[in-house]
């Protein structure tokens, strides 16, 4: 111990400890408010308060030896006066006794002007003496000080500021940059936190799928009869609510079976026959054959309110024909007239696009689009069928909710044979897309400019 000590007191300038050590004192204060004074010693010490008698702990003293302090210096050197100087306001040296204040600035030396004088850096220009003599003349002004600018060359429009390569050399350290910055983003316990709450997002939505696939099973398991007593009590909203349910439920599980395809055509007819149109073809045909005469916007706002995203039911053979304009259609065979002028019906649906036009009927339901009058140029009433929301019919059972009924059954074994012909035939919009149609109504088509009659057309 006394080794390390020695060599300790080498360290910091000292021969050896000092063998009569100085008295250190101590001042303790109590929590009462009281203060206890007194001398360290060797060991530490517990002390009794004399007021409310807690002890109280003093360290011993210290056993490292003090530094020496450091030498000051005797005298601080006084710098010549500087020649830019007066003589009678430069301080004089100080004498032997008296003492320097350190915190007034001292003047500068010649070795400080020199020093000035090789400085490579430019200095402000200093400021001209005034003119005592010019200024005790009267009426004599001091002329203003005048600040020369540099004039600023105009940038020419259209000279660009930097080159492609400077902007390359931005971009990159830009991107560096953010690169930089992102990655200092990512600590380790932000990553740990994005990592399980992303364990814990997809968890929660695969149990959340299972879940829902389970209680889709158990539908289409549990509410298969339901359907049926739905049909027999010929409850249309209460069917069409139903079938939506089970259908949503078939799409999760991507079931495409028999019973699912029986539930689908439900479905689509459901909703078809309760969203007919307010009356018949015919009643249609002789509104428009009254609004001939009249205006082509009254006709169209008229249609767009009482018939425009209404279903019809149709049962009718497919000929293929060019309109006026020679555009290919897919038309009804229907020898239909209005006033003396025949009536076209365009049937150009999605759901037609693999059937051949025939003699064969085809029994079908689509919304109603458009109601053209006829024009010089087409000279036919045009009536068109929503492309994507025509279908083929399937089902015998709902047929009776709109009054087709066969007593025979041989005619009621016919039905059922044609109408699963056309199972095969063509595609149907699926239950989202009529769902949209439902809501959002049929898509704007554009607006139609019928062209300027003649005076022999005029006369109808």
């Amino acid at each position: 111990m006394s080794g390390w000590l020695q060599s300790a007191a080498k360290v910091f300038g000292r021969g050896g400890p000092d063998p009569t050590p100085e008295p250190v004192p101590y001042d303790v204060a109590c929590r009462c408010g009281h203060h206890i004074e007194g001398e360290r010693l060797a060991r530490f010490q517990t002390v009794p308060c004399p007021r409310c008698g807690e002890l109280l702990f003093v360290l011993p003293n210290d056993v490292y030896p003090r530094p020496k302090p450091k030498k000051l210096k005797s005298s601080t050197p006084v710098r010549p006066a500087s020649p830019f100087i007066d003589s009678e306001k430069s301080p004089q040296a100080p004498s032997p006794g008296a003492t320097t204040r350190t915190d007034e600035p001292l003047p500068p030396t010649e070795a400080d002007v020199a020093s000035w004088a090789d400085e490579d850096t430019p200095r402000a220009p200093r400021r001209p003496r005034p003119d005592f003599d010019a200024v005790d003349q009267p009426g004599a002004q001091s002329a203003p000080e005048k600040t020369v600018s540099k004039p600023v060359e105009p940038v020419p429009w259209g000279r660009p500021t930097e080159t492609f390569d400077e902007r390359m050399v931005r971009w990159r350290g830009g991107m560096t940059e953010g690169l930089r910055q992102f990655r200092r983003q990512l600590t380790p316990v932000r990553i740990l936190t994005a990592t399980i709450l992303i364990a814990v997002l997809v968890t929660g939505w695969s149990v959340q799928r299972a879940k829902a696939r389970e209680q889709a099973e158990i539908m289409l398991r549990t509410r298969a009869e339901v359907v049926n007593e739905l049909i027999a009590a010929r409850d249309l909203v209460g069917l069409e609510a139903e079938l939506n349910d089970q259908t949503a439920a078939a799409e999760l599980l991507a079931r495409d079976d028999d019973h699912v395809a029986r539930l689908a055509a439900l479905f689509r007819e459901t909703m078809a026959i309760n969203r007919l149109a307010p009356g018949s073809l015919f009643s249609l045909i002789s509104e428009a054959n009254k609004a001939a005469d009249g205006s082509d916007i009254e006709w169209e706002r008229q249609f767009e309110l009482s018939y425009r995203g209404k279903w019809v039911i149709l049962d009718s053979p497919l000929v293929r024909g060019a309109d006026a304009a020679g555009i290919d259609h897919l038309t009804l065979d229907v020898p239909l007239t209005i006033g003396g002028k025949p009536l076209r019906v365009e049937a150009d649906l999605d759901a037609f696009e693999q059937i051949e036009a025939g003699a064969a009927p085809y029994l079908f339901a689509a919304q109603l689009d458009l109601m053209r009058p006829p024009t010089v140029d087409d000279p036919a009433f045009v009536l068109v069928l929503a492309p994507e929301s025509g279908f083929l019919w399937h089902r015998p059972e709902t047929l009776a909710f709109i009054g087709w009924e066969e007593t025979d059954p041989d005619a009621q074994a016919a039905l059922t044979a044609r109408l699963d012909s056309q199972v095969s035939l063509g595609t149907s919009p699926t239950r989202r897309v009529l769902l949209a149609i439902a809501k959002k109504g049929l898509p704007k088509r554009p607006p139609r400019v019928r062209p300027e009659t003649s005076s022999e057309g005029a006369g109808r």
